[in-house]
């Protein structure tokens, strides 16, 4: 078994646990070779992006993070099957009514992607419009402009206040509260198909097994990672409380349990907010992902469609916006991006919901006694 060599780099400003941490930085430290587990740990990054934590909870990976509370993977047992339109306006009529009760206004962020104007949609066709222009204003940036123009001049200009999204962090100390379109993680991301490349939809629905999750991994990282990654990721997928067992669902799940709380807290370092937004519970009540609802999540279970196209987004859209064109031929753009690459971002947040700007202090939150034993 691997010893690390001297001692994690300690830090007086953080607590011992992270809620959230950069992957990439992580997996750029040399150090990573000489902390059990770790160097395991990072190699999967290769295949998964943003695996952070096992949200049952059952499987330690080699730093310590705090899962939020609210984390937690409902039982689809207790929920009616609903449709994804019906979960939408459900959601939606949530926020309008918290709005509502604290009498603040709903900021809802717009790209002008399949996510979020699906959310846009589902308030303009299902809520009284003299109401919703007194309570929801748009926070935009160009990338609006060219990823959705017909929208955004048909549906939201000159109809609607619109605000910055680079000037939305004034927003967070709590006079609104902002609506994300993150969390809507029901769909394979298009990683995954390339990554397949031809017969992909042979593949994902074929039979699963331990085996085929190793000869996924094996050709992108070294054998022992993958046959204990693929170990470990068996045990979790048996545990997973949804019927189809094919390799396409084992790919949906870890997604859906190991990077959850990673993308919950994307927007929160998009708005560079910390000097508003100091606990979990203020994050919390302040920052909105639409899509993250026990109704979706159970949605999101049954589901049977993991194409990375949305098929269920963008028939919404259509009920409501006449643009075929756009429907059929919109991409991914990635504008969070865009906001990200303009702030000094943080590495990592710790469990006092302090950011951390330095790589080698994510090491300060190792844990020896972590699942992923190397031999």
């Amino acid at each position: 078994m691997l010893r690390a060599s001297g001692c994690a780099p300690t830090s007086s400003k953080s607590s011992m646990g992270l809620y959230w941490y950069d992957y990439l930085a992580l997996g750029r430290l040399a150090d990573v070779r000489t902390y059990p587990g770790l160097e395991a740990w990072t190699s999967i990054y290769k295949v998964f992006r943003q695996i952070m934590v096992d949200r049952t909870g059952n499987i330690r990976g080699p730093l310590r993070v705090t899962l939020d509370p609210g984390i937690g993977i409902p039982d689809p047992t207790r929920f009616p099957s609903e449709s994804f339109e019906a979960c939408c306006v459900q959601r939606a009529r949530e926020l309008l009514e918290l709005a509502q009760r604290d009498k603040k206004m709903l900021v809802l962020m717009f790209s002008g992607g399949i996510d979020s104007t699906a959310i846009a949609v589902t308030f303009l066709k299902h809520f009284d419009y003299a109401h919703l222009r007194a309570k929801l204003v748009f926070a935009t940036s160009t990338s609006a402009w060219i990823e959705n123009p017909r929208f955004m001049h048909t549906h939201i200009a000159g109809k609607f206040e619109l605000v910055s999204i680079r000037g939305l962090s004034a927003f967070s100390e709590g006079s609104a509260h902002i609506i994300t379109g993150e969390m809507n993680d029901y769909y394979l991301p298009n990683s995954q198909y390339r990554r397949l490349g031809a017969g992909a939809e042979a593949q994902l629905s074929a039979a699963y097994s331990s085996d085929a999750v190793y000869e996924y991994l094996a050709p992108s990282i070294k054998k022992p990672h993958a046959r204990m990654w693929a170990e470990i990721l068996t045990a979790d997928f048996s545990r997973a409380p949804i019927e189809r067992r094919t390799f396409g669902e084992f790919l949906w799940w870890v997604r859906f349990n190991w990077t959850r709380q990673a993308y919950k807290f994307l927007p929160l370092i998009a708005l560079g907010t910390f000097e508003h937004v100091k606990s979990l519970d203020e994050c919390n009540a302040r920052i909105h992902h639409f899509f993250e609802s026990p109704s979706f999540e159970v949605w999101g279970m049954r589901n049977t469609d993991r194409s990375p196209r949305k098929r269920h987004l963008r028939e919404l859209i259509a009920t409501f916006v006449d643009d075929p064109y756009w429907l059929e031929t919109k991409q991914k753009y990635n504008s969070i991006a865009e906001v990200v690459m303009s702030r000094a971002a943080p590495v990592g947040i710790d469990a006092d919901f302090k950011p951390i700007y330095e790589q080698r202090e994510l090491l300060a939150h190792f844990d020896p006694a972590n699942d992923f034993r190397e031999h």
